[in-house]
C-alpha cells in the first residue's frame, strides 16, 4: 500500500551522494567517453562514496577539512593544464576549481 512506502525525500536527503555516480555517467557519455570507461569510473564512484560515507561520519571536523585543501590541491594540479568550455565559455581547470569552491 501507498502509506507504508518510505518517503522518497527522506531518502533522497539522506543518501543524496549516491546520486553523483549518475550524473558522472551521463556526463561522461554526453561527453563522448565509452561506455565502459564511464561505467568504470562511475562504478568507482559509487565503491568510494559507499566506502567513505561511514568513514567520514567517525573522522574529527580538522581533519575532513584537511583532506578537503589536500584533495583541491591534487585537483588543482591536475585541472591546471586542461581547459574546459562552460556554458560557451572557455575556463582554466583552476578557474573551474575555484568556482565550485567558493559557489
Amino acid at each position: 500500500p501507498k502509506d507504508q512506502l518510505p518517503s522518497a525525500r527522506k531518502a533522497l536527503m539522506a543518501r543524496w551522494p549516491l546520486l553523483l555516480p549518475l550524473v558522472v555517467l551521463v556526463y561522461l557519455l554526453f561527453a563522448g567517453y565509452t561506455p565502459l570507461f564511464a561505467g568504470a569510473l562511475s562504478l568507482t564512484l559509487t565503491v568510494v562514496i559507499i566506502l567513505g560515507m561511514p568513514l567520514s561520519t567517525r573522522l574529527p571536523a580538522g581533519v575532513l577539512r584537511s583532506l578537503f585543501w589536500i584533495a583541491l590541491g591534487i585537483l588543482c594540479s591536475v585541472f591546471f593544464a586542461k581547459e574546459f568550455t562552460v556554458f560557451g565559455f572557455r575556463i582554466q581547470g583552476v578557474e573551474l576549481v575555484l568556482l565550485i569552491v567558493l559557489a
